[in-house]
């Protein structure tokens, strides 16, 4: 997984049709948060409630046992990020964990993974697009939803966020961003660090006025060889 790109663009004119440019990203690495089951709902808490704000930046929950969930505030339409793999800067003594995303308002089901497999190993993590503005829960467990009475840290972040999360315009972890200004700088959804595996975003820099092309120009630009292609 790598740091994708950082460009800058502007608009100048060379023939008489608009021209659409589209960039296409579809990057599949590991299995993230596939749901194959209601996951586990019992628990206590411990520690603050967190809130991501900034797309890319990891935060993280130490002194985590098995059994124990922690708060994070999010938005709808967001997609968040919880790890428990070594490889994104987790830690604990639970080698076979499990995530499980459930509100805090009714500990309503929301995601769930178990073992994440690749780089992670049974190791858990949950890649989520908040379908609530409010606070959810994130258990820790260890398989299968057992308790563990040793501390853990599991990370997390905001991948990307319709409208904000960071500066600049951000090709989206998912769906499509439509651009028609003058000018601009694009980079990716994982912003001062690296993009998220299995993202599948669209942008697309399309000219507000007729007669009108596209110049870009990369000042940095770099994707996991062999996984991740620009089209």
């Amino acid at each position: 997984m790598n740091k994708l790109y950082f460009l800058s663009y502007k608009f100048f004119n060379i023939y008489s049709k608009g021209l659409l440019l589209l960039l296409f990203f579809g990057f599949s690495i590991y299995k993230s948060s596939n749901v194959v089951a209601q996951g586990c709902s019992t628990g206590s808490v411990w520690g603050p409630i967190h809130t991501p704000t900034t797309n890319g930046v990891w935060l993280s929950q130490s002194g985590l046992w098995g059994g124990e969930y922690f708060r994070v505030n999010v938005t709808s339409g967001c997609t968040y990020e919880f790890s428990t793999c070594t490889s994104d800067g987790a830690s604990g003594c639970i080698n076979d964990t499990q995530l499980t995303l459930r509100t805090d308002a009714t500990n309503a089901f929301l995601a769930f993974n178990d073992d994440a497999g690749g780089s992670c190993g049974l190791r858990s993590r949950i890649v989520w697009t908040a379908t609530l503005t409010g606070t959810i829960r994130v258990y820790l467990h260890q398989y299968n939803c057992a308790t563990a009475a040793c501390g853990n840290t599991v990370v997390f972040r905001q991948v990307s966020c319709p409208g904000g999360g960071g500066s600049g315009n951000v090709v989206p972890y998912t769906g499509t961003t439509n651009l028609t200004t003058c000018s601009a700088t694009v980079r990716d959804h994982g912003g001062t660090g690296n993009y998220s595996n299995n993202a599948d975003g669209n942008l697309v820099i399309c000219p507000s006025t007729s007669g009108q092309s596209i110049q870009i120009s990369f000042t940095e630009f770099n994707v996991e060889s062999g996984w991740d292609f620009l089209y």
